[in-house]
C-alpha cells in the first residue's frame, strides 16, 4: 500500500505544484501540504502485546503436570511468535488503541506545523494540510491570522470532505481538492499584494519514516 501511495503522489506532484505555484501567485498566504505513511513507529506495540500474551497463553498449562522448564520455554516462544508477527505493520495498527494513534497523530501534525515554520509568516496567514495514512487522520492547522477571519466550522468541513475521498481511495482528488479550497481561502482574506514577498516554499511533503 504504502509503495502504492508512494507511486500516486508522484503522479499528482505536478498537479499539486503546478496549483501550489497558482495559489502562490494569488495570495500573500502559505500552504504547505503533509502526507505520512504513519505518524509513528510505535516499536513499543509488539512488545507490550507480546509479553501480555507470553503471560497469558501459557496460563491453562498451570491445570497440567508439566515442568517448569517446558511453562517457561511455551512463554518464551509465545513471546517470540507474538512480537514477530506485530511488527507487521497492518497487524500492528490494529493492535493500537484508536486513541493511542489519535494522540500521536495530532501531535506530529503540530510538529509539522512548526518545522515547516508555517508560524513565523508575517502575517500569520500559514495554513498546515496534514494526512497520516496508516491512523486515518486528518488535520487542518491554521494560523492566528487565517483562523481570525474564517467561519467557525470551515476546517471541520474541510477535514470531512477530505476523510470522505480518503475513504473512498481517493487521495489524489481529495488533496488536491482540499489544496484548491485552502488556497481560495487564502486568496479571499489574504490576496497578493505588490512587492509580495514569498515567505515559505508552497509544497507537498511525504513522509515514508517518523522521527
Amino acid at each position: 500500500f504504502f509503495f502504492f501511495l508512494s507511486f500516486l503522489l508522484s503522479f499528482c506532484r505536478c498537479i499539486l505544484l503546478r496549483l501550489l505555484m497558482c495559489i502562490e501567485s494569488r495570495t500573500s498566504g502559505e500552504l504547505v501540504a503533509v502526507i505520512a505513511h504513519r505518524s509513528d513507529d510505535y516499536l513499543y506495540i509488539p512488545v507490550l502485546w507480546a509479553a501480555l500474551s507470553a503471560l497469558i497463553v501459557p496460563g491453562p498449562l498451570l491445570f497440567f503436570d508439566v515442568t517448569g522448564v517446558s511453562f517457561s520455554v511455551l512463554q518464551v516462544a509465545t513471546f517470540l511468535i507474538a512480537a514477530a508477527l506485530l511488527r507487521w505493520p497492518v497487524l500492528k495498527m490494529r493492535f493500537i488503541p484508536r486513541e493511542v494513534k489519535r494522540r500521536r497523530a495530532a501531535l506530529m501534525a503540530k510538529e509539522q506545523f512548526l518545522e515547516q515554520n508555517l508560524h513565523h509568516t508575517a502575517q500569520r496567514n500559514g495554513i498546515l494540510i496534514y494526512i497520516s495514512v496508516a491512523e486515518h487522520y486528518v488535520e487542518l492547522i491554521a494560523d492566528k491570522g487565517v483562523n481570525d477571519v474564517v467561519p467557525l466550522g470551515t476546517w471541520d468541513t474541510l477535514v470531512q470532505q477530505l476523510l470522505g475521498h480518503i475513504r473512498q481511495g481517493e487521495i489524489e482528488v481529495g488533496l488536491i481538492t482540499t489544496v484548491r479550497q485552502c488556497g481560495d481561502i487564502l486568496e479571499q482574506h489574504f490576496p497578493a499584494m505588490a512587492r509580495d514577498i514569498n515567505e515559505l516554499p508552497n509544497h507537498l511533503v511525504e513522509i515514508t519514516e517518523p522521527n
